[in-house]
């Protein structure tokens, strides 16, 4: 009797009939009424094209769910490996897949003559055993995990991907793959037939043993768990006689180019002695030689994302993020030279050198850092970039990237709220000279340089000309009178704070007109120095 084969196709197989002189070929659409009747009466072996009919995984399923009892044949044919590939995890309802150039009858004799469908769990497995699908599988998983290498997601969406691939190799209940960032250990973990917590609690414990024995600084019990759609959740209790077991299991490390284990992967099925099959086992060692080049890679993504982001925070304390975002997507690229109008702000603390030689160093360097910190604090609050600290100086710029509101405006909120921060500031564990802890501000506003500046082992992005000068200047005569002065250019420039500026016409400056705020000039009045 001849072997009647079912192609479900939007076109006709009449082509094809040549190469299968040994089966009776019949061609229907995928909504044709007579399909599942013909399946059920008449056929041993149903080819679906994945290219043409939609949701040809599902009708697969569907097939299985409809005929539960009849030992049909499904096979997922398609134009090219890499739509395949994109089946996924749903390859547990084909028997196998192959291109539509090699359907011909020594590969369906193959499949017809195969005793066990997949729908029944206990097989071996048809994808990877059956006519010449394992050299498919390979082509196509080397071109799946180039496509991630060369694509690569975030790392978690990365591991996933690369586990989506493991149905092309083997019929998995269970997979796992443990990836070690150094410091810590995640599990990513798929499962496509487990709903028992205790099943998957006792095949863990066998993933975190077997991985130990390759990362023995790893402290097997805190592994993160990262499950893949939400289903640690759907976990249910069964009794010992209602879950399934896992009995055949599988691991083997994964490693980079040099040799060096970078994750270790976990393979559980309900079969016995389902790894013995070494068409099986040598196909997951391929799969983990390669998946380990992208493994080692999102690795590297990791680290470099984990040190970009304690650079970020580092200079985000004197250096506003949107300049740092700019130079570390520049890379080695400098930010470009310019001339700009900014205002440059100069703090410096009165007696210091006396602070110095009254406490221990300790002590001095404490303090330091706690003023600093709220300075800073302030300084960046209103857009400002630390240029430099020169000793218990501090230099800052105020208009050297595109800031919100107006760079005058910044720059005196700014040393207002320094004044009112430096004299809240605890001084409880310092010894501080006859007239307690002062600081002076000087600001001038200009056009200046902004560049790099230095040598090929240490450079800079700062400010050249006589405007860093001029503030330091003004900064010099806050001695004797208000805690912030600021230039005739300055109170030029400014928009909303333009009726805070007070005129200080006694102090000596011969090179320009000195100003401070309403705020100052009211305290130091009251204090006796205006």
């Amino acid at each position: 009797m001849m072997n009647k084969i079912l192609f479900i196709d939007t076109e006709k197989m009449s082509g094809k009939a040549e190469k299968l002189d040994s089966f009776e070929v019949e061609s229907m659409l995928p909504d044709d009424r007579r399909l599942f009747h013909f399946i059920e009466t008449d056929c041993r072996l149903v080819a679906i094209n994945i290219n043409t009919v939609k949701e040809a995984y599902h009708l697969a399923k569907q097939i299985r769910k409809v005929l539960p009892g009849k030992q049909i044949k499904i096979i997922l044919y398609s134009e090219s490996f890499s739509t395949i590939a994109e089946m996924k995890s749903g390859l547990y309802s084909a028997d196998a897949y192959c291109t539509k150039n090699d359907l011909n009858g020594s590969y369906l004799g193959k499949i017809l003559s195969s005793e066990t469908s997949t729908s029944d769990k206990t097989g071996t497995d048809k994808i990877i055993t059956s006519g010449s699908s394992a050299g498919y599988n390979r082509i196509i998983i080397n071109d799946r995990l180039l496509h991630l290498l060369m694509n690569p997601a975030d790392i978690d969406n990365s591991i996933f991907r690369i586990m989506e691939l493991l149905p092309l190799v083997c019929n998995c209940d269970i997979s796992v793959i443990i990836v070690n960032f150094c410091e810590i250990s995640r599990a990513y973990i798929k499962t496509f037939n487990i709903n028992d917590k205790n099943t998957f609690r006792d095949f863990f414990k066998f993933c975190q043993h077997d991985h130990f024995s390759n990362f023995s600084h790893v402290d097997i019990n805190s592994i993160e768990k990262i499950f893949s759609d939400k289903i640690e959740g759907s976990f249910s209790k069964k009794t010992k006689f209602e879950k399934n077991l896992i009995n055949s299991y599988f691991y083997l490390p994964v490693k980079n180019f040099r040799e060096l284990p970078v994750a270790t992967i976990h393979i559980g099925n309900f079969s016995n002695n389902y790894f013995s099959n070494k068409k099986i086992t040598d196909n997951l060692k391929f799969f983990a030689e390669k998946s380990g080049i992208i493994i080692d890679t999102v690795n590297k993504i990791y680290f470099a994302e984990k040190n970009r982001r304690e650079i970020k925070n580092l200079f985000s304390k004197f250096v506003p993020v949107e300049i740092i975002d700019e130079l570390i997507s520049a890379g080695s690229n400098r930010r470009k030279n310019e001339r700009k109008k900014i205002a440059v702000l100069f703090s410096d603390i009165r007696s210091f050198t006396t602070i110095t030689e009254e406490n221990d160093a300790d002590t001095v360097i404490n303090f330091l850092n706690i003023y600093f910190d709220e300075m800073v604090k302030c300084i960046k609050k209103y857009s400002g970039t630390i240029d430099k600290f020169i000793g218990d100086a501090i230099v800052a710029v105020f208009g050297i990237n595109e800031n919100p509101g107006n760079t005058a405006d910044n720059a005196l909120m700014a040393a207002s709220e320094m004044i009112s921060m430096q004299r809240l500031l605890n001084t409880g564990g310092i010894k501080l000279p006859e007239t307690g802890f002062e600081i002076g501000i000087g600001i001038h506003y200009g056009e200046s340089i902004v560049g790099n500046i230095g040598s090929d082992e240490k450079t800079a992005y700062t400010i050249v000309g006589k405007i860093s000068g001029i503030a330091e200047e003004l900064e010099g005569l806050t001695k004797n009178t208000a805690a912030i002065l600021f230039s005739h250019q300055m109170k030029e420039e400014l928009e909303n704070l333009k009726d805070e500026a007070v005129e200080l016409p006694d102090v000596n400056s011969e090179n320009f007109r000195v100003y401070t705020t309403k705020n100052e000039f009211e305290f130091q009045k009251k204090n006796g120095r205006i």
